[in-house]
């Protein structure tokens, strides 16, 4: 299992989800953010590729993390969800991470 990042309240997340060095064309990614499994999404937003076509590369803005409150004993699952539009193929990633203090 990865480490769990950590990113304080009010600071921004960096991310990349790729398809292990695969093409990007025709698929979409969204991404989630949850505390819980069952949770409705905090945060739910499509993120657009990146010229290369190779990846898909965001952040989770400071307002965002603000938002979501801090998390030091039960960590936010970051998900993104990569459809393949042409034949509905689906691939999770999760990223765990944290929010402390500022």
């Amino acid at each position: 299992m990865s480490k769990i990042k950590t990113v304080e309240q009010g600071g921004s997340l960096n991310f990349i989800f790729n398809r292990g060095g695969k093409s990007i064309s025709g698929w979409i990614c969204n991404i989630t953010v949850k505390q819980y499994p069952d949770d409705p999404p905090l945060i739910a937003r499509r993120i657009p590729a990146a010229k290369n076509e190779k990846r898909w590369i965001g952040y989770l803005t400071a307002e965002e993390t603000y938002n979501l409150g801090e998390s030091v004993n039960s960590p936010y699952y970051l998900t993104a969800i990569l459809t393949n539009a042409n034949n509905d193929e689906e691939i999770q990633t999760p990223i765990r991470f944290n929010v402390s203090p500022n």
